[in-house]
């Protein structure tokens, strides 16, 4: 119950806030959510053995050996990031307090911007929740330290790139990269991108049909492409994570597919005007939703799939603002109860993992 006590203080926090003051951002709008900003950062900062990696990074600071593997990867910025809290003598608890920190900020910033760009059609409460119960990255973070920092600068890298502002976009995917090296395949996906500005709607819904016909077929040729570019790699081939993964992880992708299907039900019908940095982040979401497929034989997919998972937001937002416009308050509590079912499941009766909570207070 604990994090869906979070959760309900996050939206009555933010809806609050954005109810008194919706028509500008002055200071006092950002001081009414600082409290937001708190949990978002002190919850998992403050974790105490949450995720299965929590063990490792204990050990990584009275320990130089996993920190000295992470410098040979050409993992630096991480290196130099552990480096600094040792040196500052953090304590066991620095590398989790500035992981959570970073990423709360991140996760605000990349909010505010989606709700400054659509002026407010997506509201940071919204946002906010859907990070929560469709994205699990609140979660998950808690598990997986050093990916997520690089995770969660995904969006904002993205962000930067639609906004013309390319030296700060490469910039941020390359000390995403020096944070975990699977980073790089952010930068794979740039060219297609900016597929929105030749491409008809109805074009990219065919391209999101076809796409898990094409990503199927593609299995085989991706133990090549690792062996040829990406030989760092080439032991997750032989290892467990080049392992299948169970049917579940499949299927707990495929639940949303019904939501994103009546998107596009609402995006082919409506006519009005989608800022270029919307269609941008859909672009990158049409291409990087079918990436499950690929767990039918390389569970390590799993590492790529995870960086593209707050895109889900995108297209769901986009649902809501059409259903709110169209005064179909029914069909929006019936969203509302569809997308939250899956998560109320995670966090009550099947909680475990980084869906359980524990804190060293």
């Amino acid at each position: 119950m604990f994090y869906l006590t979070l959760l309900l203080f996050f939206i009555i926090n933010i809806y609050s806030c954005e109810r008194l003051v919706i028509k500008n951002n002055n200071p006092a709008y950002f001081l009414g959510i600082f409290p937001t900003f708190i949990f978002l950062w002190l919850v998992p900062g403050l974790q105490n053995g949450v995720g299965v990696d929590y063990e490792s990074y204990v050990d990584m600071y009275y320990y130089s050996d996993e920190l000295d593997r992470v410098y040979r990867n050409g993992e630096y910025a991480f290196y130099y990031i552990f480096h600094l809290i040792k040196e500052f003598e953090f304590g066991q608890q620095g590398i989790f307090i500035v992981s959570a920190l970073s990423n709360s900020i991140i996760t605000l910033l990349v909010a505010f911007k989606i709700r400054k760009i659509t002026e407010n059609k997506y509201s940071l409460c919204l946002i906010i929740f859907l990070f929560f119960v469709v994205t699990n990255m609140f979660h998950n973070q808690m598990n997986g330290i050093r990916q997520y920092i690089a995770v969660f600068l995904f969006p904002l890298a993205y962000i930067l790139l639609f906004e013309k502002r390319f030296k700060s976009s490469l910039l941020v995917f390359i000390f995403a990269s020096f944070i975990h090296k699977t980073a790089l395949v952010g930068l794979l996906f740039i060219p297609i991108a900016f597929m929105y500005i030749s491409i008809s709607r109805l074009k990219l819904f065919f391209i999101f049909i076809l796409l898990p016909f094409i990503y199927f077929s593609l299995g085989g040729v991706v133990s090549f492409v690792i062996v040829k570019f990406f030989p760092l790699y080439e032991h997750y081939l032989n290892s467990d994570y080049g392992q299948a993964l169970p049917l579940s992880s499949v299927l707990s992708r495929v639940y949303y597919l019904p939501v994103f299907l009546w998107f596009w039900y609402a995006f082919l019908h409506d006519k009005s005007y989608l800022h270029d940095l919307i269609k941008g982040l859909l672009c990158i979401w049409i291409f990087s939703f079918w990436l499950f497929i690929f767990f039918l034989d390389y569970g390590f997919f799993y590492r790529i799939a995870v960086y593209f998972y707050f895109f889900n937001i995108i297209p769901i937002c986009f649902l809501f603002y059409s259903l709110k416009s169209s005064r179909s308050y029914l069909q929006i509590v019936l969203l509302l109860i569809y997308i939250t079912f899956p998560y109320l499941l995670k966090v009550t009766v099947l909680a475990r993992g980084e869906f359980l909570y524990s804190t060293i207070l």
